[in-house]
């Protein structure tokens, strides 16, 4: 049996005094002694025999290693121009130990948190903060959990004080990870009137339709 341990392509070239049958005819002591399913068989009947094959070894590709599948963004603003962010998302990683995220310039960490437990954030030489991660797994075989990671932070920004006339500027921090269904929500003071919403790729709704992460 011909088995494989990286990532490689076997091909078989040349064959004397053997013959190729398939992995379903191997014996039950080969297939014990195996890590991966094997590649090819053989049989042969003379003790003299040869099997000539082709190893190529095939560059690796990079794979996702954490993504969101969903996640709720909420901004409060104050008359006093404080911005307060809470993020919360549903995460499920496979391999990376922190969430990195690019919060506004000048905001400030109040909290963090993985499935509701407390966790102290770090900060990278690229002015990211970087929020650590628990693995999940995706199978039956050594995963520590098959369910998503539920990841918060909240923020703080200290802007201008509102005024009757003007616009609003608002930036959401990002992650570095793709997201599936991203849910905005913008609380606003009562005593200003409000004109046109203007966003980059959000569209504006009067509720949400499909399920927000817990806020």
């Amino acid at each position: 049996a011909i088995e494989s341990r990286t990532n490689v392509e076997v091909r078989q070239q040349d064959v004397k005094n053997a013959s190729r049958i398939d992995t379903s005819e191997l014996g039950e002591k080969i297939w014990e002694n195996t890590t991966n399913p094997p590649l090819l068989a053989y049989k042969w009947i003379t003790p003299i025999n040869t099997v000539s094959l082709a190893v190529q070894k095939h560059e690796d590709v990079l794979v996702l290693d954490a993504a969101a599948d969903s996640a709720h963004l909420i901004c409060t603003v104050t008359p006093q121009g404080k911005f307060m962010f809470m993020s919360t998302l549903s995460v499920r990683n496979t391999q990376r130990q922190f969430l990195r995220v690019l919060v506004p310039k000048g905001a400030e960490i109040w909290s963090a948190s993985i499935d509701g437990e407390p966790v102290k954030p770090a900060m990278d030489k690229s002015d990211h903060v970087m929020v650590p991660l628990k693995k999940v797994g995706g199978g039956s075989r050594g995963g520590e959990n098959s369910s998503n990671t539920e990841v918060k932070f909240a923020l703080l920004l200290q802007g201008d004080a509102l005024e009757q006339l003007g616009r609003i500027h608002i930036e959401f921090p990002s992650v570095v990870v793709p997201i599936s269904h991203l849910y905005v929500s913008v609380f606003l003071p009562e005593e200003f009137r409000y004109g046109e919403f203007d966003a980059v790729s959000f569209r504006e709704v009067m509720s949400f339709t499909g399920s927000i992460p817990d806020s």
